[in-house]
């Protein structure tokens, strides 16, 4: 009898196992950008490093969208901040948690003004323990958003970036 009941149950984890590999290969499907746009995105990017290393919180606010701006970056804190690396992420599932479960279902935001990246960085703060992370190099889904496609990308948020298997390396 117990002997019948792990058999089944073991029948039933393999078939949902099975049903979920199966259903991510169906609904993996990429975004689409144009190189131009890719580019544009990566700049807003390697300008909140410049200006977060600068320690220049005017310029650095403006790589962020206006939710942001009433936030103390602490930037004062920030010793070094350097990109170790830049992906794009093209899974539509990352985009699809943004616009259905994230800020862009509050904001009406299109799937074609939406660009994610993987941002692998290194940061050194001059004060650890004020900070919500130690220094060191860590690792954020960088997520821009733009009004239009005539509308410059701006940071609506980072967070962890959670279907990286499709990426393009671009730094």
């Amino acid at each position: 009898m117990r002997g019948n009941l792990r058999r089944v149950i073991l029948m039933i984890f393999i078939v949902i196992m099975n049903m979920g590999i199966i259903a991510c290969n169906i609904t993996k499907e990429e975004v689409g950008f144009s190189d131009n746009e890719i580019n544009e995105g990566l700049d807003v990017i390697k300008n909140s490093f410049k200006y977060e290393n600068d320690r220049n919180e005017e310029e650095f606010k403006k790589c962020y969208t206006e939710v942001y701006k009433d936030t103390n970056f602490m930037l004062t804190n920030i010793n070094s901040a350097e990109i170790k690396e830049v992906a794009l992420l093209k899974d539509k599932r990352n985009y699809h948690n943004y616009l259905n479960d994230g800020r862009g279902n509050m904001r009406n935001i299109d799937i074609n003004n939406v660009i994610i990246f993987r941002v692998k960085y290194d940061k050194k703060y001059v004060d650890d323990s004020i900070m919500p992370i130690d220094s060191g190099i860590d690792e954020k889904g960088f997520i821009l958003i733009r009004e239009s496609s005539n509308s410059p990308w701006k940071i609506d948020g980072t967070g962890e970036p959670y279907f990286c298997e499709d990426e393009e390396i671009l730094l």
